[in-house]
């Protein structure tokens, strides 16, 4: 049962895959809607729903005087969220290009100091930071916020 769920999922992205793929390679009113539509679906993922609270609270937490003013804080926040998302993977892809250039050693050695963070957030291995590395100011009362959740 479970194998031919994956079996129907994967050809159904594989059509969705194509139609696109057709739809960019001469574009025309409807290209453009399927092109959107595939945008739109894309975007329900966990990653980009996790966003939805937050998107919520940040335009919600605004009291506007009309729909017009509502509409344009709104249009103005995706954009921007959109634009840092893009400049993010824009990093990601010249880093990762970079990265994978590299050799074994460096990817070894931030595998191992990503699993040693890991293990310090779970407490296994507690590392204390000397006094001159410890946060201060605004950094530390942030951090002692988070502490408290």
């Amino acid at each position: 049962m479970l194998e031919t769920l994956q079996t129907q999922l994967y050809e159904l992205s594989q059509l969705a895959d194509r139609l696109v793929s057709s739809q960019l390679t001469h574009l025309t009113p409807v290209s453009i809607g399927v092109i959107f539509g595939a945008g739109l679906l894309t975007s329900l993922t966990p990653c980009t729903l996790s966003m939805l609270p937050i998107t919520i609270g940040y335009i919600g937490g605004y009291e506007t005087k009309s729909r017009w003013q509502a509409a344009t804080q709104s249009i103005w926040f995706s954009l921007g969220l959109a634009t840092t998302l893009a400049g993010l993977g824009i990093f990601a892809t010249v880093v990762g290009q970079v990265y994978g250039q590299i050799g074994v050693g460096l990817p070894i050695a931030v595998s191992f100091v990503a699993i040693i963070m890991g293990l310090n957030l779970l407490n296994a291995l507690p590392l204390r930071l000397p006094r001159s590395a410890r946060p201060t100011g605004f950094l530390k009362n942030c951090l002692r916020a988070g502490d408290r959740t």
